[in-house]
């Protein structure tokens, strides 16, 4: 294959992505790092307009982690989605960046588990969306947020130069009694089913395999 069937292929395969990251509200000067060198932003730009959410603004600067966790409340969100992603990109996080279908996958299981705890009641519209999110999980990649775990077994988020103490947000807002929603053991709740939907798949896979060996 020639030099410029090679690019024409590398450039249509993208396409195919950005058309599936735009659709799901995905930023342009996120998706443009993924591109090869050969794919002008200008036609990243057209294919947004096409395919992007009008929600979603073509422009403006990346928040930063701390901004986006920048509450207790916030920090609940964060950690819901940090745990999901965590569980499906892997514990030993692949280098680079974040893949977008990860981050993508992760934030719609992120948005189940909202409307499973009752957050989506209390915090109508204040969900962490997509960009930030990808923000979240590469931050997570390069160590400027933390998952940890309190004595009581949540997964909580801590993030560099952030303002609010580096503490459990699950439990401190259990104990201030300022939200009725079940929310605190949601994420191992959740986890769990995650678990069980994941050793499920691996049964099927080696079914799978099993019958093409047989087959052989």
């Amino acid at each position: 294959m020639t030099a410029a069937k090679t690019d024409e292929a590398e450039i249509l395969a993208a396409a195919d992505a950005l058309r599936r990251w735009f659709a799901a509200g995905l930023k342009p000067t996120i998706a443009r790092a993924y591109m090869p060198e050969s794919m002008p932003y200008k036609r990243v730009l057209r294919i947004y307009r096409i395919y992007g959410r009008k929600s979603v603004s073509a422009q403006g600067q990346l928040p930063v982690p701390a901004n986006i966790l920048e509450s207790r409340l916030d920090g609940v969100e964060g950690a819901l989605f940090l745990s999901v992603y965590r569980r499906l990109a892997g514990p030993a996080l692949p280098p680079g960046l974040p893949n977008p279908d990860t981050v993508i996958a992760a934030h719609r299981r992120y948005i189940e588990i909202r409307l499973a705890a009752g957050l989506d009641r209390i915090r109508e519209g204040k969900e962490i969306d997509l960009s930030a999110c990808w923000v979240l999980a590469n931050a997570l990649r390069c160590g400027t947020v933390q998952l940890r775990k309190c004595r009581r077994g949540h997964t909580y988020v801590t993030a560099d130069m952030q303002a609010r103490p580096l503490c459990c947000d699950f439990c401190s807002i259990r104990e201030s009694g300022r939200l009725n929603a079940p929310f605190n053991d949601a994420d191992g709740e959740y986890m769990r089913e995650i678990e069980e939907a994941e050793k499920k798949e691996a049964i099927e896979r080696a079914r799978r395999n099993s019958a093409l060996c047989d087959g052989n």
